[in-house]
């Protein structure tokens, strides 16, 4: 395992293929790994660290190197970790992507919205419900899921969503994808808690974390976004999934 107090990548994270991608963010990003990892077959590599100043510069002074098909950030926005509004954590992000544009001016970016949060954990919401005997699966596109109590962050999504719109970069959101009616100003929703009905198939692992299916099941919702076409003709179509037109 890397030395996670060290700010430069062993030459073997950085692989090379038909298709070259970077996610670069936190741990809520690199749960999203599994599920990229699924569509790709190989070719990426994640660690998670602390010092994060000095890892960020030195991912910078990579990508100004490495062309990648399409550079993926993804992370939790707003957490406890991250004591910031709204206002701050756009314009940190509008001075990362700014500093993307200037040392990789072909860029290719994908944004990736919060996912839904579980009061204490996924489990401790099902569990919950089968206690009070309230656990039921309805159809979403043709698979059998369970819903339960969740928190959205409307707020954030729609802050994100007009942050890319603003600067002509793809968009993914995966609480609309996921939750019921989700609003700007949303933040208890109803969201997609098992795949399967099961407490197995859980679609996170913790809180937030996506668990290993729940990251590839929300890679492949969002795969041509992720992967697939170039990301200019992805911005509008790449917000098309709502979960209110795939739950009865």
């Amino acid at each position: 395992m890397q030395n996670v107090t060290k700010a430069i990548h062993p030459s073997e994270c950085f692989e090379s293929g038909q298709i070259n991608i970077l996610l670069w963010g936190d741990s809520h990003g690199a749960s999203l790994y599994p599920g990229l990892a699924n569509l790709m077959g190989d070719g990426m590599a994640l660690t998670h660290r602390r010092n994060c100043k000095e890892v960020n510069a030195h991912v910078f002074d990579h990508i100004a190197k490495v062309k990648y098909d399409r550079i993926i950030l993804d992370a939790a926005w707003r957490h406890g970790h991250y004591p910031m509004t709204l206002d701050e954590m756009v314009a940190k992000l509008l001075v990362t992507i700014a500093k993307i544009e200037k040392v990789s001016p072909s860029w290719r970016l994908v944004l990736v919205g919060p996912v839904p949060m579980w009061q204490s954990s996924a489990f401790m919401t099902w569990s919950k419900l089968e206690r009070y005997g309230t656990v039921a699966t309805v159809d979403f596109g043709g698979r059998d899921v369970t819903l339960g109590p969740a928190i959205a962050y409307g707020d954030v999504d729609d802050a994100l969503r007009k942050l890319a719109n603003s600067k002509q970069i793809t968009y993914v959101s995966p609480i609309t994808a996921l939750c019921r009616s989700i609003s700007p100003n949303a933040r208890d929703g109803e969201c997609v808690l098992s795949l399967d009905g099961t407490p197995e198939g859980l679609l996170s692992a913790d809180y937030g974390h996506l668990s290993l299916s729940g990251s590839i099941f929300v890679a492949s919702l969002f795969r041509d976004a992720l992967v697939g076409a170039p990301q200019r003709d992805m911005a509008e179509r790449s917000r098309d999934i709502r979960a209110d037109d795939l739950l009865p």
